[in-house]
């Protein structure tokens, strides 16, 4: 499995929204990670404070702010493997169905291999990607490649199908 080119947007013209965020006190996430807007958090310096995606936090029913993925930080040099520091400025995207993306799928280690056009959902509290269940649940994005159950979280081509 591979990441496909070093950024999170692979699209040549992709479809969804760049934005800006200031990531929570006490998390690191790293660039392919699906956030959201904490709406208890103030604004800081005129952007909203992103925490990492938790479907829970919407009782099972469709999320009503935005899924942000992580994009690298490019302004400074950063790279896919570069995780975020806690309460600091970050890049992200929000993706439109079809948008093609590397995304951040959660550690499979000793688990079969997840082959191409597998479902991917977001695994809850994490914000990382793991495969469905195959139990009604709502997929955000498609496989483009294989998973060989490496250690570690890996980076994945994947189309976006939203929500």
């Amino acid at each position: 499995m591979a990441a496909r080119g070093n950024c999170v947007v692979v699209s040549a013209n992709p479809n969804g929204k760049f934005v800006e965020g200031t990531i929570k006190a006490g998390i690191t996430p790293k660039p392919g990670t699906a956030m959201q807007i904490d709406a208890d958090a103030s604004r800081v310096a005129g952007r909203d404070i992103w925490e990492l995606f938790d479907a829970s936090t919407y009782d099972g029913a469709t999320p009503v702010g935005p899924i942000i993925i992580l994009r690298e930080n490019d302004l400074i040099g950063g790279t896919m493997d570069d995780a975020y520091a806690a309460e600091n400025r970050a890049f992200g995207y929000i993706p439109e169905p079809g948008d093609e993306l590397n995304l951040r799928l959660a550690d499979a280690s000793g688990t079969v291999d997840i082959a191409m056009g597998t479902g991917l959902v977001i695994d809850d509290g994490t914000g990382l990607f793991v495969a469905t269940s195959g139990s009604p649940e709502l997929l955000a994005a498609l496989t483009r490649d294989t998973y060989e159950g490496d250690s570690g979280e890996q980076m994945t081509h994947c189309v976006w199908g939203g929500y």
